[in-house]
C-alpha cells in the first residue's frame, strides 16, 4: 500500500471515524493522538471511500459501520505527525 493509493476525502473519513482532535494530544517529543471513537456508520451514504479503504487494509466493517484498522491507525500517525495513535476505551 502507498500513500498515493489514497486521497484527501478517505483520510478524513478515517479522521473523522476517530474522533480526530489535536488538542487530545500528549506528550512533546513523542506526541500521541488519543482518540474517543473508531466508528463511521454510511448508513445510506456512498460508501465507496470505504468499501476502496476495505481493499487497501486500512479500515474494516461490519454491514455499513466502518471502523479504522491498526494499518489505518499507522498511517494517521505517520501523516499527521505524531509517534502513534491510541484509541481510548
Amino acid at each position: 500500500m502507498d500513500i498515493r493509493d489514497i486521497t484527501i476525502n478517505q483520510l478524513s473519513l478515517m479522521k473523522h471515524a476517530i474522533g480526530f482532535d489535536r488538542s487530545k494530544t500528549t506528550g512533546t517529543k513523542h506526541r500521541v493522538l488519543h482518540c474517543y471513537r473508531n466508528y463511521f456508520e454510511a448508513g445510506e451514504k456512498d460508501d465507496s471511500d470505504w468499501k476502496q479503504l476495505v481493499k487497501l487494509g486500512l479500515a474494516t466493517n461490519r454491514g455499513t459501520c466502518y471502523f479504522v484498522s491498526h494499518t489505518g491507525f499507522k498511517l494517521i500517525a505517520e501523516v499527521c505527525g505524531f509517534k502513534k495513535v491510541v484509541e481510548v476505551d
